[in-house]
C-alpha cells in the first residue's frame, strides 16, 4: 500500500472540509426554510383567527341589533295595547255614564 503524501492528505482534508461546509450550508438552508414555513403557518393561523374574530363580532352585532329591534317592537306593541285598553276603558265609562243618565231619566218620568 502506498502511503499518501502530505499534499494528498492536505487535498483530502480540504475536500472533506468543503464537503462538511456544503453539508452545514445545506442544513442551514433547510433550517431556515423550516423557520420560514413555521412563520407562514403562524401567520396563516393568526389571519384565520382574525377572520373568525371579525365574523364573530359581526354576528354579535347583528344579534344585538335584532334584540334591539325586538325590544322596540315589543315596547311599541305594549304601548299600542295600553292605548287600546285606555280607549276601551274610556268608551265603557262613557257607555256606563250614558246608561246611568238614561236610567235616571227613565226613573224620573
Amino acid at each position: 500500500m502506498e502511503s499518501k503524501t502530505k499534499e494528498e492528505e492536505l487535498l483530502d482534508a480540504q475536500a472533506e472540509i468543503r464537503h462538511l461546509q456544503d453539508t452545514i450550508s445545506a442544513m442551514r438552508d433547510a433550517l431556515e426554510q423550516k423557520g420560514i414555513e413555521a412563520e407562514e403557518r403562524i401567520q396563516q393561523a393568526v389571519a384565520a383567527s382574525s377572520d373568525e374574530i371579525k365574523q364573530l363580532k359581526t354576528t354579535v352585532q347583528a344579534m344585538r341589533d335584532e334584540v334591539d329591534r325586538q325590544r322596540i317592537k315589543y315596547e311599541e306593541d305594549l304601548q299600542e295595547k295600553l292605548r287600546m285598553t285606555r280607549d276601551e276603558t274610556q268608551h265603557l265609562q262613557n257607555m256606563i255614564s250614558a246608561l246611568r243618565d238614561q236610567l235616571e231619566a227613565n226613573g224620573k218620568k
